[in-house]
């Protein structure tokens, strides 16, 4: 459905974009992942035409769209604030993308009533938009985004303005919604979890390059490198040595699993490979003294000291 072979831009001296590169399958969910700064709404608005490239192609179908106008493209896009027109009620915003189109009164009438029940706010066809909640200028505004049927469609850190509860039910909305329309979707976020938990496949940006790609499990368990690993909150991230298949690093030396290359190397620790208590199964021991102890709830946060070393792990209260 949609491609992009290797997009550059230029703000200056400066890149926003080097060599950018993706491929959205029809009726995927695509989630641009990355810091502030890395490239991930410039990468939209190139796509949807707001911007023009310096080099690469833009492809819709197979189509060279690149230097196509956005209102040729057929794309759709959901901003961070909504962009919704106050003085209409929640319909006439719903409908202005198929007015603009010349669509007749029934045709309108009819997607918006599917939207609006799709959404959940048929109860709320009339109400004018200052009158709204965020969560329901959201469904909104996404409604009003996919009421032209869009081939592809954009959205841009589209939760970050909610509250963390709201953002946790909406994200698994959204996936819903998008699935049942079965609607092709890049979706920019900063969130890691929020972007996983919406996409098929995950992109993950740094300074106008794309790190790594995959699919989100596949990120999770495979980080390509240090930077990736960190975004993904993993924080027991170290550097150490490869000598005859032992990683040394801290008071001794860990086996590895596998084939790797002698010399410096950035290693992870992962939360779940932690083991506290004594251990009976053949696995690397160390003492440890605990640092820190935060409780957060549902979870408590240990800091542990390990030589000149310090890891981190969550664990349930009672453990």
């Amino acid at each position: 459905m949609l491609t992009v072979q290797g997009l550059v831009k230029h703000y200056g001296p400066s890149f926003s974009l080097q060599q950018v590169s993706l491929q959205a399958e029809p009726g995927a969910i695509v989630a641009v992942l990355g810091p502030s700064g890395c490239g991930k709404t410039s990468l939209l608005r190139l796509i949807a035409g707001l911007e023009r490239p310096d080099a690469g192609k833009i492809l819709l179908r197979g189509l060279d769209c690149t230097n196509w106008p956005p209102e040729q493209r057929q794309i759709g896009l959901v901003f961070q604030d909504y962009a919704l027109f106050p003085h209409l009620d929640v319909s006439h915003n719903i409908a202005f993308g198929l007015e603009m189109q010349g669509a007749s009164r029934q045709d309108i009438a009819q997607r918006v009533g599917e939207l609006l029940e799709l959404v959940g706010l048929s109860r709320l066809a009339r109400r004018r938009i200052q009158s709204l909640s965020g969560g329901e200028r959201q469904r909104v505004a996404l409604a009003r985004s996919l009421a032209p049927r869009p081939q592809v469609l954009l959205l841009d850190e589209p939760l970050s303005s909610l509250d963390q509860q709201l953002r946790q039910e909406l994200r698994l909305e959204l996936r819903a919604i998008l699935k049942a329309l079965g609607v092709t979707a890049l979706y920019v976020t900063h969130d890691q979890e929020e972007g996983f938990t919406v996409a098929d496949h995950a992109l993950m940006m740094r300074a106008g390059r794309v790190e790594q790609s995959g699919t989100p499990e596949e990120l999770y368990r495979r980080p390509r490198n240090a930077f990736v690993a960190r975004f993904l909150g993993f924080g027991n991230v170290f550097q150490g040595r490869v000598d005859d298949q032992v990683l040394c690093w801290g008071p001794g030396p860990i086996p590895l699993p596998g084939p790797a290359a002698p010399g410096p190397t950035a290693f992870l620790v992962r939360d779940e490979g932690i083991v506290l208590g004594k251990n009976s199964r053949p696995l690397p021991q160390f003492r440890v003294l605990v640092a820190s102890r935060l409780f957060s709830g549902r979870l408590v946060r240990l800091e542990l000291r390990c030589g000149d070393q310090v890891l981190t792990c969550q664990r349930r209260p009672e453990e």
